[in-house]
């Protein structure tokens, strides 16, 4: 990508692979809404730009629930389930199972992802190469 011009990099690549992990969002969305039980979490997952490690060769995308669906995670992994809210009286009165969500989705539409990716900077770059 270094090598490529600035179309294709940069702003491009960042709206490029928005674009491919959109595909996974929208799986993950779908799996939040088949194990729902108020549909919060399936309307709070978002895809962003990972700032801190994004390049303008290089561009990395957090997905995940914002801060409505904040729970994903013990619905993503299982829980303990606890009673009590003082370290005394604390006890452990059950387990919620594992529910996975966002796994499934990444690894059911990783390389349609990849490939929505690869379309896009193939069409920014086709777009240069015309003028």
């Amino acid at each position: 990508l270094e090598l490529m011009p600035q179309e294709v990099r940069g702003e491009a690549l960042r709206a490029a692979v928005l674009e491919g992990a959109e595909v996974i969002r929208a799986q993950a969305e779908a799996n939040a809404r088949a194990i729902q039980r108020t549909g919060t979490l399936a309307g709070d997952i978002h895809a962003e730009i990972n700032e801190r490690r994004t390049t303008n060769t290089r561009a990395e995308v957090l997905i995940g629930p914002g801060k409505k669906g904040w729970y994903g995670r013990l619905v993503e992994f299982g829980h303990d389930i606890v009673r009590g809210t003082r370290k005394a009286t604390r006890r452990v009165v059950g387990h919620a199972p594992p529910k996975p969500w966002l796994r499934p989705a990444g690894d059911a539409k990783r390389a349609e992802a990849e490939q929505v990716t690869i379309d896009e900077l193939r069409r920014r770059l086709e777009k240069v190469w015309r003028k």
